[in-house]
């Protein structure tokens, strides 16, 4: 009975430590699969490094970020077909025959000469015009509405002057007894009228004066003049082309200053 207790006591122990030498093999293995800052206090992950800021595209012409702080594109402020790429022909110079171009402004023809790349240009000097006839039409149309509302405003203004003479000859027959006081009013309703229609004409005239002032802006916009003093690096468009609103047609090299 004794040895039959002792060998199962035995069992048991032995038992006991296959189950514990199992579970340590269990808890290494997963030790050594388990990611990195389960055993242990986990790395600090990398930082992403910042990426350095993309350069701007370079300038048509420009070959490094020095050369872009010094050349200008010059764009054109309206669509149209280049008709000239030029300037005025300053008084007294002379020119060889290649570098003269002939331009018609309206009904008059005038001489311009020819620019090309590397020809120095001064600030406001022109450089290329578009085709302009609608524009210099519209400033015509609008400088004949403008007459018009001259014309009515300087009617207006005699049909008041008589209006006005007489109320005086109605205001002096009434004292006199020979005017009823009806009329009177009339007369002073006629003249009323014709002092508002004054003020209406004069205001249709300056609505007319700013409406040529604002042809005329657009007029300018068909021009194409230079921003800055410099030379002329490269010159996109040339006579006959399509230019679009915005799309550069000069590239200008800025003078030094110095």
């Amino acid at each position: 009975m004794f040895l039959t207790k002792l060998k199962m006591a035995v069992a048991i122990l032995l038992s006991i430590g296959v189950i514990g030498a199992g579970s340590g093999v269990v808890v290494q293995g997963a030790l050594a699969k388990a990611p990195p800052g389960v055993a242990e206090e986990r790395e600090t992950p990398p930082q992403p490094v910042a990426e350095k800021p993309k350069d701007s595209p370079p300038q048509p012409g420009a070959k490094n970020a020095s050369d872009r702080k010094h050349l200008v594109e010059v764009p054109s402020r309206r669509e149209g077909i280049v008709v000239l790429i030029g300037t005025e022909i300053k008084e007294g110079e002379n020119l060889p025959a290649d570098r003269i171009v002939t331009d018609k402004i309206g009904d008059e023809v005038k001489k311009y000469r020819r620019w090309k790349e590397g020809d120095r240009v001064e600030e406001g000097q022109l450089l290329a015009r578009l085709d302009d006839r609608l524009a210099r039409d519209e400033v015509a149309i609008r400088i004949a509405k403008l007459k018009v509302a001259e014309a009515d405003y300087q009617a207006v203004q005699k049909t008041k002057t008589e209006a006005e003479s007489r109320l005086r000859t109605a205001l002096e027959l009434f004292k006199k007894g020979a005017l009823s006081g009806e009329e009177v009013r009339g007369a002073q309703l006629t003249y009323d009228r014709y002092v508002s229609e004054e003020i209406s004409k004069q205001q249709a005239i300056e609505v007319a004066n700013r409406e040529v002032k604002q042809a005329e802006t657009l007029l300018e916009m068909y021009e194409i003049r230079s921003p800055v003093r410099g030379m002329i690096k490269v010159i996109y468009k040339h006579k006959g082309e399509a230019a679009k609103n915005l799309e550069p047609v000069f590239q200008i090299e800025i003078a030094d200053k110095s």
